[in-house]
């Protein structure tokens, strides 16, 4: 662009979620950043309650993850943004559009994916956390931008790594992991069981967040804090004082798992401590195995890893160094808060200026995926109306259940009665006259 195209660099955000806004997801991902690159975050929604006009105030209009499923108003905060030329910028930092069968959560996407599809492919950018990610949702959009997950040190502390004499028994063993996670934990607690065994109490399994397997939590030597705060301020305030001595990161080797970031590994090392860690993507890209972490696949791995950071403090500190130090050079967000500002520019230049092929392609894509989700709404509603008409015949039929029930009742008492059995014998009587 020239000087006098040249936009300004972007002042304004206006963010739209679907999570709380102080949770970890808008904090990592578009609060945070934009915040440290001196942006102004407008909220555009509370829930469900959708404020679009706030478009009108702002140079870039960021969405992310299942925003989208709340479909008019995404529609309408689109439709503004456009018509002022104003970048729609779709963020999203896992799969969503597949989620494993398994997934305790794929049920919650699963039920918007049409409207998640059309976020990805009409948005004028779209973020993403790993390459992985940015690899896969090139196919429906040309243009991805990779903004990895950094750690904000504007709300973490860091901590020194303990000399081996300071380092004092039991070692502590830590996860921290929400409720999604526990099928990961479950793929390394044999191995975790068997360390038990081998240490008895010169060790405790630590657990915070979602409720650990629960052949872990018969041992004397678990322990689990729950953690119900959302907010990822108050999170990291309370993490960075936890005590931990080792930490571990174990994930299932799936497509899905393949495209997250590698953000535990950098939570963990702000306690200047070693982690044991899948040996998959994410964890492959940023953990230097036997350098400033350890890799893992097998059970037999995990717990050889385990021991060998239990057995030995000194190299728990030099590791633990390693990491703090890996983390302190490339993964802090006031090193690279610029990046966001760029991509932004970016989108800021895409949405100015029309794409011809593009947009008739979109537009014809846009109307056949419209028919899709029409069927679908029609077949909606057409299963609502079959479920209603059930449930009045359900009721319909206990009605008469009931009714005949009463009758049924009301036959015994007459047989019970005196005068029916009078009445019997009488007829008796009367066919044994007849009979005569």
């Amino acid at each position: 662009m020239d000087d006098k195209t040249a936009f300004p660099s972007p002042q304004i955000l206006a963010g739209f979620t679907a999570d709380p806004w102080e949770s970890a997801l808008p904090v990592l991902r578009f609060t945070g950043p934009a915040a440290s690159a001196g942006m102004k975050v407008v909220r555009g929604n509370q829930g469900d309650q959708v404020w679009p006009e706030v478009v009108n105030k702002a140079d870039v209009v960021v969405a992310p993850r299942d925003f989208p499923r709340f479909t008019e108003a995404y529609d309408r905060v689109v439709t503004l943004a456009h018509q002022r030329q104003i970048p729609v910028v779709y963020e999203t930092d896992d799969l969503l559009l597949d989620v494993p069968e398994e997934h305790v959560s794929r049920s919650v996407y699963s039920d918007h994916l049409i409207p998640l599809f059309r976020a990805v492919v009409e948005a004028d950018v779209v973020t993403s956390s790993t390459a992985p990610l940015c690899d896969t949702l090139r196919l429906l959009n040309p243009n991805i931008r990779l903004l990895p997950n950094l750690l904000n040190d504007s709300l973490w502390s860091f901590r020194d790594a303990k000399a081996p004499e300071m380092q004092a028994t039991p070692v502590v063993i830590g996860y921290m992991g929400g409720e999604t996670h526990l099928p990961d934990l479950e793929l390394v607690a044999p191995a975790l069981l068997r360390v038990l065994e081998k240490y008895g109490g010169k060790v405790i399994l630590r657990f915070w967040g979602g409720k650990p397997p629960e052949s872990l939590l018969g041992s004397a030597h678990v322990e689990w804090t729950a953690l119900n705060d959302l907010n990822y301020t108050s999170f990291a305030a309370f993490f960075s004082r936890q005590e931990c001595h080792i930490f571990i990161a174990p994930l299932q080797d799936s497509f899905f798992n393949r495209c997250k970031s590698a953000i535990k590994h950098l939570e963990y090392s702000t306690h200047a401590c070693p982690g044991v860690y899948s040996r998959i993507e994410p964890y492959l890209s940023v953990v230097e195995d036997g350098v400033n972490g350890l890799l893992a696949g097998s059970l037999e791995e995990w717990e050889g890893c385990i021991s060998r950071l239990v057995d030995d403090p000194s190299l728990r500190r030099k590791m633990g160094e390693n990491a703090l130090k890996t983390v302190q050079a490339n993964w802090l967000l006031s090193q690279r808060k610029d990046e966001w500002l760029q991509v932004y520019r970016e989108a800021q230049e895409i949405a100015r200026h029309p794409r011809p092929e593009r947009d008739a392609q979109l537009e014809l894509f846009m109307r056949l995926l419209s028919q899709v989700e029409q069927r679908q709404n029609e077949l909606v509603h057409t299963i609502i109306k079959v479920t209603d008409v059930l449930k009045e015949s359900n009721a319909r039929l206990s009605a008469m259940d009931a009714e005949i029930h009463a009758l049924q009742n009301q036959l015994d008492d007459i047989h019970n009665s005196r005068k029916w059995q009078l009445l019997t014998r009488i007829q008796k009587i009367q066919e044994g006259i007849t009979r005569r």
